[in-house]
Parts: structure tokens; C-alpha cells; sequence
């Protein structure tokens, strides 16, 4: 085997310092924090409350692991809003529902007209 050299890069330095370059062997404490969605932002000029209910809905279900295995998609939604987001009634908790499924959860879009 020959001799490895390490060549220095001065950019690819500042950038892992400043925590720029995930998962380099320099800054390897793990994935990197996930950044927080504006829409999450009360203070943002264009904030929307009903977003910022159903981002939080599908992270705690889907990506934090939140959702039990037995109970479906929109009771898991609703009853997650009902508790986080009392101030949402049952009315936007059921439309928010539909935004927050996962498409492998989804129908496969293909509108059937009934038969008569």
C-alpha cells in the first residue's frame, strides 16, 4: 500500500467547522438536526396555523414514530390533533387529515364510477 497524503482544503475546512458538511468524518455527531420549516413559525408574515398543525401531526406520527401500528391514519391524526392542537375543532382536524397521509397509505388515485 502506498502513503496516504491528506490534502487541506481551506473552504472544506470553514465549511465543516461551521457545521456545513454533514456527516464528515470531522463533524460526525450523528444526522444533523433537522431544520424547522418556516410555516412552523408564528412570528413568519405568512403563517398558517392549519400547516404548522399538520406538520407537527406528521412528524410526531410518522417521523418521531407516534402512531400505533393497529390504529388507522385519520383516527391517529385526529385524536393526535385533538390533544396538541385543542384550539383546532373537529372539523379542521378531519381535513387536515387527508394532507398528513403518506402516499404508501393512499389509494392509488383511480376514480371508479359506480355501476347502475
Amino acid at each position: 500500500m502506498g502513503r496516504v497524503e491528506k490534502i487541506e482544503i481551506p473552504w472544506l475546512r470553514w465549511a465543516v467547522e461551521k457545521g456545513l458538511v454533514p456527516n464528515s468524518p470531522e463533524n460526525n455527531d450523528g444526522p444533523p438536526a433537522p431544520k424547522d420549516h418556516p410555516a412552523k413559525d408564528p412570528n413568519h408574515p405568512n403563517y398558517a396555523p392549519d400547516l404548522h398543525a399538520a406538520l407537527a401531526a406528521w412528524e410526531a406520527l410518522y417521523q418521531n414514530g407516534e402512531r400505533p401500528e393497529h390504529v388507522k391514519h385519520t383516527t391517529a391524526v385526529t385524536s393526535w390533533l385533538e390533544n396538541h392542537w385543542p384550539e383546532l375543532g373537529p372539523t379542521a382536524r378531519k381535513r387536515l387529515a387527508p394532507a398528513t397521509n403518506p402516499k404508501d397509505n393512499k389509494n392509488p388515485g383511480e376514480f371508479k364510477e359506480k355501476q347502475r
